[in-house]
């Protein structure tokens, strides 16, 4: 109360001199807020939607509210109407990951880090939420003050204009939009995951269309800098390491817990938004505090994806022998397929394979298929170890052969469909007995009357 009772006044949507996270920009013209309608601020395409100023769009305060903060948090880069463009907000590029607890002051409490520590970000002594500090946009400043700063940057001027209805209800039916801070590339989202690229430098992860978030999964307890193995895991789940792991003798965190992790952003192609997409895994205690753990953890991912490349290998061994009179003759060296024939495989025959793989959906129906025994397994392992490693492998070499058997409705009923099936399942069997070792070394089990 008493802080409200300070700060009141800057929490106020219509305030006349300094309305809540807005500011007038007398460079840009107002305009509809259907563009906001979905809180990112693109341009409104009317092919998908048909509201706009003809329809009399208009926002509750409410909505007018949450909008504003959706789009200093996730706005996106492109033309302003003026020289000066938008830039990516805060949240647009890369996944944002909270950890979630059984309420909400739980929620909050777990992803609320020491303050101020120089481990999660730059701290200086100006540091201060936006409504707190005299002008935002007082200098042309690129980088945050600090966490509090960052948590409330402005990357836009947004404007609301609110108005009467005739039945007395306050809307806002047009606002205005400019171009506000700008973020520089050195300060990194404490609430991301960041790995090492080679080509492009230090990336924050991010949604992939075709890659469910959950086989990068073991990034996000890679709790080094980013000098060490170029991963660093969201603040968040460091934080909650160091609870369990430097501060033994108070009990902050119960041991051997299963919270819950919200991933949640947006894929864009420059400044068109592709799709917006949240998801919920598990998170264990356990791998917060046994690097061993997430060690074998990696190890089940890594040995999933390379039974992905088996998959296809063998499709494609399939592929061949449907769609090429001398498979045998033939070879496919960047695969390892028939290393000895003589003969290099054709251009036009590579294509007509890989595009026939493709539009089976192997890989596709491969990978949903294990999405919800990844995430039992990633629960299970901590307790159960070489069982849980051992109902994994199993896991990933039945969903193998499942996807495998996908290329039957693609294969048209003649005489050699018989025996590409063959080929291609004796290749994926050969594979799997290398790359599922813990699983086809295990004793034949006898069947019990």
């Amino acid at each position: 109360d008493a802080y409200f009772d300070q700060w009141r006044h800057r929490f106020d949507l219509f305030h006349p001199e300094r309305p809540f996270y807005q500011v007038d920009d007398p460079r840009v013209q107002p305009k509809s807020v259907v563009s906001l309608k979905y809180g990112v601020g693109f341009l409104h395409d009317q092919h998908f939607d048909h509201d706009g100023e003809a329809t009399g769009f208009s926002f509750s305060p409410g909505q007018a509210a949450q909008a504003v903060v959706t789009l200093q948090a996730f706005g996106l880069g492109g033309l302003s109407g003026i020289e000066e463009k938008h830039t990516d907000a805060p949240c647009a590029n890369g996944v944002v990951f909270f950890v979630r607890g059984d309420t909400l002051k739980e929620t909050l409490l777990l992803n609320m880090p020491a303050y101020p520590q120089e481990l999660f970000f730059r701290h200086t002594d100006g540091d201060a939420p936006s409504w707190e500090q005299e002008n935002p946009f007082a200098d042309a400043r690129t980088s945050p003050n600090g966490l509090l700063d960052y948590l409330t940057w402005q990357s836009r001027r947004p404007f609301l204009y609110p108005r009467r209805t005739e039945g007395g209800d306050v809307v806002v039916a047009d606002y205005k939009l400019g171009p506000g801070l700008r973020l520089s590339d050195d300060d990194s989202d404490p609430q991301k995951l960041y790995f090492s690229s080679k080509q492009s430098g230090i990336l924050p992860l991010r949604f992939d269309e075709d890659k469910a978030l959950w086989r990068d999964s073991a990034a996000l307890f890679s709790f080094g800098s980013l000098d060490e193995d170029g991963t660093r895991a969201p603040a968040a789940f460091r934080w909650l390491a160091l609870l369990i792991q430097e501060l033994e003798d108070a009990i902050y965190l119960p041991k051997e817990k299963t919270y819950h992790y919200l991933a949640l952003g947006l894929a864009k192609n420059r400044g068109k938004m592709l799709f917006a997409r949240h998801e919920t895994l598990p998170l264990p205690t356990d791998y917060l505090a046994d690097t061993n753990l997430v060690r074998r953890l990696a190890s089940a991912l890594a040995t999933a994806e390379t039974v992905a490349r088996d998959l296809l290998r063998a499709v494609r061994v399939a592929g061949m022998h449907l769609h090429l009179a001398q498979p045998e003759q033939v070879s496919w060296r960047s695969y390892g397929i028939h290393l000895h024939a003589p003969t290099a495989i054709k251009k036009v025959a590579e294509d007509e394979i890989n595009g026939w793989v493709q539009h089976s959906g192997v890989e596709r129906a491969y990978w949903a298929a294990l999405d919800v025994p990844y995430q039992s397994f990633m629960v299970r392992l901590p307790a159960e170890r070489d069982d849980a490693l051992i109902g994994w492998q199993r896991q990933v070499r039945d969903a193998a052969f499942a996807a495998f058997d996908l290329i039957h409705q693609y294969t048209p009923d003649k005489g050699r469909s018989l025996k590409a099936d063959v080929h291609g399942r004796a290749a994926l069997a050969a594979s799997l007995h290398k790359s599922l070792p813990l699983l086809y070394s295990l004793p034949i089990q006898e069947p019990t009357p």
